[in-house]
C-alpha cells in the first residue's frame, strides 16, 4: 500500500520538478527536505501538507489517505473558467455593462519552461490570477518572486504578471532565462555590455560574458502588490 510519502513523489512528478524546485514550490529549505518526506523520514506535518494541497490543488483526504479525487473540486483552474463564463454572459446583459469587473484569468507558473511559448504549460501552473482584461498578450502569465534582490520595488512573496508579446527595452524589468535560470530583472544596455540589474543594491548586476546565453521571455506589465 503506497504511503503519504509516495504520493507527495507522485504529486512531484506530475509537475515535472526536481527535488530542489519542489522544495522552493512548497516552502521547504532543499531538495533534502524533500526527499526525506517522500521516503517517510520526515514528520508530515499540517503545515507541509496544507501547503502541498494548496500550491497544488491536491485533496487533503488523497494525499493523506489516498481515498477520494486526487485533485480538489473546485480549484484554481475550475473557479476561473467560471469568473470567465460569468463575464461573457454580463457583457452580453445590457443591465450589467456598468457594473462587470474587465479581468480575466492568467496562469501562476512555478517555472517557465524550456521553449515556452511553444512548449505548453499545463503542467507548470499552480494557480491561477485575476489581471486587467486590457491586456490582450494571450500568453500571459504570472510568476511569484522569490528573494529579495528587486525589494524594495518588488517584494519576495509578490506576483508578477509577464507579457511574452510585449519586448523588453533597456531599462524595464521583465523575466530573463540566463544560461539557464529564469530570473526577474532590469535590463541595461549599454556599449561596453549588457547587464541584467537588481533593485536592491546588496545584489551585484549581472554582466554577460561572452558565451553566455541569454533570452528576454517576456516585460513585467502588472504587479500584484498587497497594500500595507
Amino acid at each position: 500500500m503506497d504511503t503519504v510519502g509516495d504520493r507527495i513523489k507522485i504529486i512531484r512528478k506530475m509537475k515535472r520538478l526536481n527535488q530542489k524546485a519542489f522544495a522552493r514550490l512548497i516552502d521547504l529549505k532543499n531538495a533534502i527536505d524533500v526527499s526525506r518526506l517522500e521516503k517517510n523520514q520526515r514528520k508530515h506535518t499540517s503545515t507541509i501538507l496544507v501547503n502541498i494541497s494548496k500550491k497544488c490543488n491536491i485533496s487533503l483526504d488523497w494525499l493523506l489517505l489516498g481515498i477520494g479525487d486526487m485533485y480538489k473540486k473546485g480549484g484554481p483552474y475550475e473557479i476561473q473558467q467560471q469568473v470567465k463564463k460569468q463575464y461573457s454572459w454580463a457583457k452580453k446583459t445590457k443591465q450589467m455593462q456598468d457594473r462587470i469587473i474587465p479581468v480575466r484569468p492568467v496562469p501562476i507558473l512555478n517555472t517557465v519552461p524550456a521553449g515556452f511559448p511553444e512548449t505548453p504549460i499545463d503542467d507548470f501552473i499552480i494557480d491561477w490570477v485575476l489581471i486587467p482584461m486590457e491586456l490582450k498578450d494571450p500568453k500571459a502569465f504570472a510568476l511569484v518572486v522569490t528573494g529579495k534582490s528587486m525589494y524594495p520595488k518588488i517584494d519576495e512573496g509578490e506576483i508578477i504578471i509577464i507579457s511574452p508579446q510585449t519586448k523588453v527595452s533597456s531599462g524595464q524589468i521583465g523575466a530573463f532565462r540566463i544560461n539557464g535560470d529564469v530570473t526577474i530583472k532590469k535590463l541595461l544596455v549599454k556599449e561596453e555590455a549588457t547587464y541584467l540589474i537588481a533593485e536592491n543594491d546588496e545584489y551585484p548586476p549581472i554582466v554577460l560574458k561572452e558565451g553566455d546565453e541569454l533570452t528576454a521571455i517576456g516585460r513585467a506589465v502588472y504587479q500584484v502588490k498587497k497594500i500595507e
